[in-house]
């Protein structure tokens, strides 16, 4: 019954590393993203606004913010 919970232990280990990995590496590439997308708004001249409510930057032409929804932009 022990080796049974010191194995189930390291499993739950592994996956949960795993994971942690997993999302590690996905905020890892959204911020590159979001790097790529600023750079080329500013290469293109296009204009940006900026929401009061999340401090996230989209295009102007857009009513609501992408990010969390709110208007008040």
């Amino acid at each position: 019954m022990f080796l049974l919970a010191v194995v189930g232990g390291a499993i739950f280990a592994i996956i949960q590393f795993a994971l942690a990995n997993v999302l590690e590496k996905q905020e890892t590439i959204l911020q590159y993203l979001q790097q790529q997308s600023h750079f080329l708004r500013k290469q293109c001249g296009a204009e940006v606004k900026k929401c009061p409510n999340c401090q996230y930057e989209f295009d102007a032409a857009l009513s609501s913010c992408p990010h969390c929804g709110s208007r008040k932009a």
